[in-house]
């Protein structure tokens, strides 16, 4: 079944849950806007630099402001006693400052509304956790849910979704009704929570074993490697805990079984999988004489990163400290390729890594705003988890390696829309819940 045919039935769907995030009590609301973020309904070929989807505005603008307002009355103030909702505020102002003396006036405006997204969505994760509306069971519910949606995707519709037109025979991948790259780091989100706080049992087991072939299948070279990451983190975590001999007892298992896992996932890749972008990846180091040129989207985006390089290096001492202006990456993609400009090109998601995107488009000040807010996260987290023990704390830095990885390889920044949008909103969302007001309630105690 091609994507428009699809469509036909993703589009009902869409809308529905449209209906069930603005209307329905929150219980019912904050889950399908989380799942809502599943459903993709741009056509192929979506000029997304010149126009702007109606269903798009309705996910990322629409939606994201009604369930603001129902949940307005819970103070939110609080979370500015944070330091990374300050920074990510001052980021989100100077984008919007920045779209002053651009020259791309739609895409720099689609951009605030990314960021406006984002920024409501973690208000509503926040207030949704610290009511109980987000828990634990709601969780796994949404896993397993998401997953049943994969299953239907790839392999009874066909997967028009997990297989880009004109792709290489190391196309196919695991995904819902999304493209694999938003599926994948959402996938790896659930993990991280059901490992911390799924209910102990064959239940979480069968839960986080399907989490982790999902990962497998869908393919994110970078995702797969975040989730070695995260599983140490969380080890070495849960290890540091407990403490003592069985603290180390408890590391010692889990670093052995996560090795063999990692092993045997890579045989069973090399032999059924040919066709996976993990097996391409490892051919191309594997192989005598394999270069970036062997790996899907490897190499345009390594000449997209040499001409930022380039264009900053020559640039004047006023746009090297205030950028070119919001969305100005469109000549970029243009220089590499002259078949692209600002109508064939999403201004927002050429560059394929916001450090160098920020430092392109918003100059020195704002590169470091960004820098700054995600150092802030790291910083809170660690501090956190070593002076209470806070599994908050222990989920972010578990999450940590993906944020850092898809900011130097994905556009996170305008991905509020998306599942791995979706994903980052509820793990920071998670961790402010924890660490805001005066009772100092944490998860791990409050689920």
């Amino acid at each position: 079944m091609d994507t428009s045919s699809v469509l036909w039935i993703v589009t009902p769907a869409l809308w529905v849950l449209c209906a069930v995030s603005a209307f329905m009590p929150l219980s019912w609301a904050i889950p399908a806007y989380i799942m809502l973020a599943q459903l993709d309904i741009t056509p192929m070929g979506f000029e997304g630099g010149a126009a702007v989807g109606f269903a798009n505005v309705m996910k990322i603008m629409v939606v994201p402001t009604i369930l603001y307002l129902r949940v307005r009355r819970d103070p939110v103030r609080g979370v500015l006693s944070l330091r990374f909702p300050q920074f990510w505020l001052l980021f989100v102002s100077y984008v919007a400052v920045a779209s002053i003396w651009t020259d791309f006036r739609l895409p720099a405006l689609k951009m605030i509304g990314f960021l406006y997204a984002y920024t409501l969505i973690f208000l509503v994760f926040f207030h949704s956790w610290r009511s109980g509306t987000l828990k634990t069971s709601v969780i796994t519910a949404i896993a397993w849910v998401s997953m049943a949606l994969a299953v239907t995707q790839s392999y009874l519709l066909g997967n028009p979704y997990g297989t880009p037109p004109g792709g290489s025979d190391y196309a196919l991948q695991f995904t819902s009704f999304i493209d694999a790259q938003s599926f994948a780091p959402f996938l790896l989100i659930l993990l991280i929570f059901q490992v911390l706080y799924g209910p102990k049992g064959w239940s979480r087991t069968a839960l986080c074993g399907s989490l982790v072939i999902a990962i497998l299948l869908a393919a994110s070279r970078y995702v797969l490697v975040s989730t070695a990451m995260a599983l140490l983190i969380l080890s070495g975590g849960t290890a540091y805990l407990k403490g003592g001999w069985n603290g180390l007892q408890s590391l010692m298992k889990t670093g052995t079984t996560i090795l063999i896992v990692t092993l045997v996932l890579a045989w069973a890749v090399g032999k059924y999988f040919p066709t996976s972008r993990v097996n391409e990846a490892l051919s191309a180091v594997v192989n005598r004489g394999g270069s970036a040129d062997d790996i899907v989207n490897l190499a345009w985006r390594l000449q997209m990163y040499q001409q930022v390089e380039y264009e900053v290096r020559t640039r004047g001492p006023r746009q090297l400290f205030a950028g070119a202006g919001t969305s100005s990456g469109t000549v970029l993609m243009n220089a590499i390729n002259p078949l692209y400009d600002e109508d064939t090109a999403d201004a927002n998601r050429v560059v394929h890594n916001e450090y160098l995107r920020a430092l392109y488009e918003w100059g020195i000040l704002g590169c470091t705003l960004l820098i700054l807010f995600v150092g802030s996260i790291f910083r809170a987290a660690v501090v956190d988890f070593l002076k209470i023990g806070s599994l908050p704390s222990l989920a972010c830095l578990a999450a940590f390696p993906l944020i850092i990885t898809g900011l130097g390889i994905e556009n996170i920044l305008s991905a509020s829309g998306r599942p791995h949008g979706m994903g980052y909103a509820l793990i920071l969302s998670c961790y402010a819940s924890a660490h805001v007001g005066t009772d100092d309630r944490r998860l791990a105690v409050s689920i």
